[in-house]
C-alpha cells in the first residue's frame, strides 16, 4: 500500500498484515475524561489527545516519504485525575496494564514503531506508561515510545527550549497555569471551540504550587471548588495555535527520532521516573 494515514480500524486483517513492519508507525492517542472547570468539557484532555496525534501523524506523513502512519482509536483512561463529577479515575496499575496489553497484542505480530501519546500531566500517569513502555522494550526490543510525558514535564517544570519567544513571554508573565487555565482554554478554543463556556473571560485566576495538584482533592481545598488553576482569562485563539503547533512540531521531532532509532533515549523518562511514590507499586 501507498504512504497513508488513517484509522488502523478502518482496514481489514490482510490489509494490515501487508504492510512493511520497519515503515509502518502506529500512533496511540490516550487521556482520561477529567473535570476541566466550569467553562470546559470533561472530554478536554481527549479531544487534546486526537488532535495532536493526527497532527503529528500528518506531519510524519509528510517528512517520511513511503510510511504507512496508522491512527489508534483514542483511549479514554487515565489516573492522578482531578476529582470532581465526570472525572474517571483508574488505578495506576491498569492504566500501565492496558498499554502493556495493547503494546504486546501488535508486538506479536512484529510490529515495531508504536508511539503513545498520553495527553495528562499527572506524576502517576506518566510512570505507569513509562513502566509499560519499559517492560515491553525489554521484552519485545525497543518497540513503543511514549515521548508526551516527558514533553509535558518539561514544560511544568519551564524546560522545553524550542517553545517560541511568544510562548515563553505568555509562561513567564502566567507561571501558575496548570489545569483548565490560558493554556488549555486557548487549545480547545482551537479544537473544540463551541465547547467552550464563553464566561471563561470573566473568571479570576487561582494559583497554587504545583506540588498540591498530587492530591485528588486539591479543587475542594485550593480550588475554590469550581475546578481551575491557572488564568483562563488570559485565552485566546492565537496562544491556543502557538501552542498546538509547537507541541506537534516538538513530538514529531522526538518520534521521527524513535522511529530512525536516533537520539531518542533521552525522552524515554520524565523526571517522576526515580521517585518511588510515582510508581505503580505504591498505588494499590
Amino acid at each position: 500500500m501507498s504512504s497513508i494515514v488513517i484509522p488502523i480500524e478502518n482496514l481489514t486483517w490482510k490489509e494490515l498484515d501487508s504492510m512493511e513492519r520497519e515503515k509502518t508507525v502506529i500512533l496511540v492517542p490516550i487521556a482520561p475524561l477529567e473535570q476541566h472547570g466550569p467553562h470546559l468539557p470533561i472530554g478536554t484532555d481527549f479531544f487534546e489527545s486526537i488532535f495532536i496525534t493526527k497532527g503529528v501523524g500528518e506531519k510524519i506523513k509528510r517528512e517520511l516519504n513511503g510510511y504507512n502512519v496508522l491512527i489508534h482509536p483514542a483511549i479514554p483512561i487515565g489516573t492522578g485525575t482531578l476529582d470532581k463529577t465526570g472525572s474517571i479515575e483508574f488505578n495506576a496499575k491498569n492504566v500501565k496494564n492496558i498499554i502493556f496489553d495493547l503494546g504486546k497484542s501488535l508486538a506479536v505480530y512484529d510490529f515495531k514503531h508504536i508511539i503513545i501519546f498520553a495527553c495528562h500531566g499527572a506524576p502517576t500517569f506518566s510512570v505507569a506508561i513509562e513502566e509499560a513502555c519499559e517492560e515491553l522494550n525489554q521484552q519485545y526490543g525497543d518497540i513503543i515510545f511514549s515521548p508526551m510525558g516527558y514533553y509535558l514535564s518539561q514544560i511544568f517544570g519551564g524546560g522545553v527550549e524550542e517553545l517560541p519567544e511568544e510562548l515563553r513571554v505568555i509562561m513567564e508573565k502566567y507561571p501558575k497555569d496548570w489545569h483548565a487555565g490560558y493554556g488549555e482554554t486557548s487549545m480547545m478554543l482551537n479544537i473544540k471551540e463551541p465547547l467552550v463556556k464563553k464566561d471563561y473571560k470573566n473568571y479570576e485566576s487561582i494559583e497554587v504550587n504545583v506540588i498540591k495538584l498530587s492530591d485528588r482533592n486539591v479543587v475542594d481545598k485550593h480550588g475554590k471548588a469550581i475546578g481551575y488553576f491557572g488564568y483562563p482569562a488570559e485565552s485566546s485563539k492565537q496562544i491556543g495555535k502557538l501552542m498546538l503547533n509547537s507541541t506537534i512540531d516538538i513530538l514529531t521531532k522526538m518520534s521521527i527520532e524513535f522511529i530512525k532509532r536516533k537520539n531518542y533515549k533521552q525522552y524515554l523518562h520524565t523526571f517522576y521516573w526515580n521517585l518511588q511514590q510515582f510508581r505503580t507499586n505504591q498505588n494499590k
